[in-house]
């Protein structure tokens, strides 16, 4: 069975979930404030969500090991080359904050570190193969998360 990011990301969740239950170190964010978390949480699964659909339309392969038909450069695009893990990592924020403790928020950096270096620079490299010029001036013009 291959490990695809959104496993990642569940295992993600699951780690916060255990490091604010049993290791609620520093409480950072209290009482009702915690709430705000859902900001995050909303923003980051629109913008996950987004860019699938336009995979969907224009009939590209979502799973990062395949090969792209098309370089989407709109929707979200325009902002960031990873806009699915950037939802994802907000989703993570907000439920970080919503948790109230410091230590959910390790969990962060320890997935984007793992994002990036299993996934992200494999889908760069296909993408530099498939799409050439066109790709590494995209890359020029946007950066990789925001």
């Amino acid at each position: 069975m291959r490990i695809y990011p959104p496993h990642i990301f569940a295992l993600s969740l699951i780690a916060i979930g255990l490091l604010a239950w049993f290791l609620p170190v520093a409480p950072i964010v209290s009482g009702p404030f915690r709430m705000l978390g859902i900001i995050p949480v909303i923003t980051g699964l629109i913008i996950a969500i987004w860019p699938s659909i336009l995979y969907k339309r224009r009939k590209n392969p979502i799973l990062p090991d395949a090969t792209p038909q098309v370089l989407i450069l709109d929707g979200p695009f325009r902002f960031t080359r990873n806009p699915m893990y950037l939802g994802m990592v907000l989703v993570l924020l907000g439920v970080a904050i919503m948790s109230g403790s410091v230590t959910p928020y390790l969990v962060l950096p320890v997935f984007v570190l793992v994002i990036t270096r299993r996934y992200i620079r494999m889908e760069e490299a296909n993408l530099t193969r498939q799409f050439g010029d066109d790709y590494l001036a995209y890359t020029k013009r946007v950066r990789r998360w925001i």
